[in-house]
């Protein structure tokens, strides 16, 4: 998928907060990554028929989800007591953008939201690389700020890149953010507002906010995921645990485990969608040295 057909996608929908009232448009939780495999797990689910509901607790109560999400992510099982309300926010939060943005439908029955694909391409695109989500989030934000009209405060951000612009701009989002939403309180947008201008300070190559300041340097694209594991300190800090190192050793395992799981996967779909085109490729070369 191009970047202008989703630029094109977004085109087609109004985004304005002003109207929707929908403070769920993104959240803390909504980071490349993130975003990926929770599509991943949402096309596994429904076996990609966009006919197929399911609800968040469907997601949840998926084994594939279980299992890739708790070996990545280092979470708790999902079904213990400890981890409800953690993995409520992980899955509702990613899907309720998925919902914003037009690539799921949402509808509520008794109480429960439901959901359907609406674009299984983006969906796919959003599943196959973690650089993907990265681009469409990026391309999804500067949408919302722009048909929210916020988007001035965010630029003069990223063209002053000084403490006075910074400030303006996060308490001009909160500002924006309690008089239009639901939200009422400070630390959630504060929470909120990282998610929105650091992948735009990544993509322009700026300053962004680090623990709620201004950042002494540019927004690197490591620092955007929720699962943030730095490699290089590995083996070096002399207070690391044996059970903090095996952490971080599994994590990278299970995750490199997954990413060659789900490029076999996304080969076979492709291989299935265009006449199995590598199947006939080696039956064509096994009947010519027949």
């Amino acid at each position: 998928m191009k970047e202008q057909q989703i630029i094109d996608f977004l085109k087609l929908r109004d985004y304005d907060i002003r109207k929707t009232q929908n403070a769920r448009w993104i959240d803390q939780k909504c980071t490349p990554d993130v975003l990926s495999i929770v599509a991943d797990c949402v096309l596994e689910f429904t076996q990609y028929n966009i006919e197929k509901s399911f609800s968040i607790r469907d997601i949840w109560d998926s084994p594939y989800t279980n299992e890739n999400v708790k070996m990545i992510f280092s979470k708790p099982d999902l079904n213990s007591d400890f981890s409800m309300h953690e993995y409520d926010k992980f899955l509702s939060q990613p899907i309720k953008l998925l919902a914003y943005s037009g690539i799921l439908f949402e509808t509520k029955t008794s109480n429960r939201n439901i959901y359907t694909i609406q674009n299984i391409e983006l969906l796919e695109y959003l599943m196959q690389r973690e650089t993907n989500a990265l681009k469409f989030l990026i391309l999804y934000v500067q949408k919302v700020l722009m048909d929210s009209g916020i988007d001035p405060i965010f630029d003069n951000f990223l063209q002053k890149q000084d403490t006075e612009s910074f400030k303006q701009l996060k308490d001009g989002f909160t500002h924006f953010t309690i008089n239009n939403t639901a939200i009422k309180n400070t630390t959630e947008c504060f929470r909120i507002f990282t998610k929105i201008i650091n992948p735009l300070a990544f993509y322009y190559g700026k300053k962004g906010t680090r623990k709620g300041f201004l950042s002494n340097t540019i927004i690197t694209k490591d620092e955007l995921n929720y699962n943030r594991i730095n490699w290089r300190d590995i083996g070096k800090d002399k207070n690391t645990t044996r059970q903090e190192y095996d952490l971080i050793n599994s994590k990278r395992i299970a995750n490199s485990n997954y990413l060659i799981s789900k490029a076999k996967k996304v080969v076979k779909r492709y291989n299935d969608r265009f006449n199995n085109s590598l199947s006939e490729v080696k039956q064509e070369k096994e009947e010519s040295q027949a």
